[in-house]
């Protein structure tokens, strides 16, 4: 019955005429979005001695559920000669509303409680923060001019380690640089695409 995308557009756009006020379809009812319906939408079967029902469960959404989610990374910055810092975060995910006036908090355990697909649903277990509530991670985020406040960092000693990390299909390549190595570096790309892996050498 799904298997067509018309049919399944006709659905959507009847329930969407029957949305309260504020609530709205969680990919909205434009047809060109009408796939990602087929990894979003629940299908219940009930069936008795005379008939079959289907249930089907839409996820909406209102203007203060839909939100960016960013993953906050902390690189070491470097504070004087071969002393380093780097933020202390609980928190490793900021995600902002869509109206821009709430923000949430999340760790990396509370994303992995989120659906997965091209639009991730979270459990709303999470408390809202105000935009004007001041947390290391909204500073961290909208680049706040002011004191650390309510940032944790810790300093890093002669700190010369490089940074290779990998966030879905971007590579981050950090490599400290200190008074006594402010120089040109040489790095070579080792690229295995069958494995999907990739290596870093700094050479001197």
């Amino acid at each position: 019955m799904f298997g067509f995308p018309n049919v399944l557009y006709s659905i959507l756009r009847n329930i969407f005429l029957c949305l309260p006020k504020s609530y709205e379809l969680i990919a909205g009812i434009k047809f060109d979005n009408i796939h990602l319906y087929y990894e979003l939408i629940k299908v219940t079967v009930v069936g008795t001695a005379h008939s079959i029902k289907l249930i089907l469960e839409v996820p909406l959404k209102t203007e203060s559920q839909h939100f960016t989610l960013f993953r906050i990374i902390a690189l070491p910055t470097r504070v004087l000669n071969d002393t380093f810092a780097v933020h202390q975060l609980d928190y490793n995910y900021f995600g902002l509303s869509y109206s821009q006036r709430d923000y949430l908090l999340l760790t990396a355990a509370d994303v992995q409680k989120c659906s997965t697909g091209s639009i991730a649903i979270c459990p709303a277990d999470r408390a809202l923060f105000d935009i004007r509530s001041i947390t290391c991670q909204s500073k961290l985020y909208f680049q706040t001019a002011a004191k650390d406040g309510p940032c944790r960092r810790s300093l890093m000693l002669h700190y010369e380690t490089p940074t290779l990390l990998r966030h879905g299909k971007v590579w981050i390549y950090h490599f400290p640089v200190t008074w006594h190595t402010k120089r040109m570096r040489l790095i070579i790309v080792i690229c295995d695409f069958s494995a999907s892996t990739i290596f870093f050498q700094s050479i001197s």
